[in-house]
């Protein structure tokens, strides 16, 4: 029997929500105090875990496709990274939490950093010692916590389309300013959650077009509750950005062939001349690119 807890806003620490989307023994809220997205009430900590092992064991995605279709995306952002720890005499050691099968890790060895990754996915630390054993061996099969990095260890941390997956995107963030030496970089890719609720609300004409059209994980981000967790765990100089899109369709979930592809990419120069417009306060790409500094 699935046992829950129930939590106050990981942000504000308020018990003040309403109920935007009801789900099966929990409902996706919306705090009212500070905007924070997330589902309420949770599982708690071991079953959760044991809920992503069968998640990931039971899907068979096509990884190679889903990392081609992320690839022009982290080769845009390795380069970036790299100009931004040489304005700050950084070194190249770089942490990937939650790093998959280490396609991303691989793109920053060679670059030229030190690589290290966190995936608590027994299947995918499995097809990477197969793809890219070399890369598996910078990888650690546990949590950011359980591998119990030095202090100050690291000058860039990543997580791709990660921190909203989390149990406790607070906690992760703490750990991750601990191990992040002064001035060091954290970069996120997350879900824009204000336009995957309005997604939502759309989802009888848009499901016409894929098939599954909003996504929600256990948090959902805007560009101002990322930017107040962060400020919150001491983290400054943050800069969010529209994400581009994945190319095609790694999911699988297109109904139109390959129209989506051509449809993404409309959307997404449309939220590029919004965000420009606007001088950066409108972002409406499905996802969100993160910057900040310790």
């Amino acid at each position: 029997m699935t046992e829950l807890e129930y939590v106050n806003c990981i942000l504000c620490g308020k018990d003040n929500t309403k109920v935007l989307m009801e789900g099966y023994n929990t409902n996706l809220v919306k705090c009212r105090t500070c905007g924070l997205v997330y589902y309420n009430p949770r599982k708690k900590l071991n079953e959760f875990l044991q809920e992503i092992q069968k998640t990931y064991n039971s899907f068979c995605w096509d990884y190679e496709k889903i990392n081609f279709s992320k690839r022009k995306i982290f080769l845009h952002h390795i380069k970036k990274i790299l100009e931004k720890i040489r304005s700050k005499n950084l070194n190249k050691r770089l942490l990937d939490i939650g790093c998959s099968d280490g396609f991303f890790l691989e793109i920053a060895k060679s670059f030229g950093f030190d690589i290290y990754g966190v995936e608590i996915s027994n299947k995918v630390i499995s097809y990477a010692q197969e793809r890219r054993p070399m890369i598996a061996n910078c990888i650690l099969n546990t949590t950011l916590k359980d591998a119990n990095f030095t202090n100050q260890y690291f000058d860039v941390i990543t997580l791709w389309d990660v921190l909203d997956e989390l149990y406790s995107p607070d906690e992760e963030l703490k750990e991750i300013r601990r191990i992040l030496k002064p001035a060091g970089i954290i970069v996120l890719r997350i879900r824009n959650a204000k336009i995957h609720l309005w997604i939502y609300k759309l989802r009888r004409i848009l499901s016409k077009f894929i098939s599954s059209p909003h996504v929600f994980h256990s948090y959902g981000f805007t560009h101002k509750t990322i930017k107040k967790m962060l400020i919150k765990h001491g983290f400054k100089k943050i800069k969010v950005f529209n994400s581009p899109l994945t190319l095609s369709d790694p999911y699988l979930q297109s109904k139109v062939g390959t129209l989506l592809f051509y449809l993404k990419l409309i959307y997404y120069y449309i939220s590029q001349i919004l965000y420009f417009i606007t001088f950066g306060k409108v972002l409406i790409s499905t996802s969100l690119i993160v910057y900040a500094e310790k």
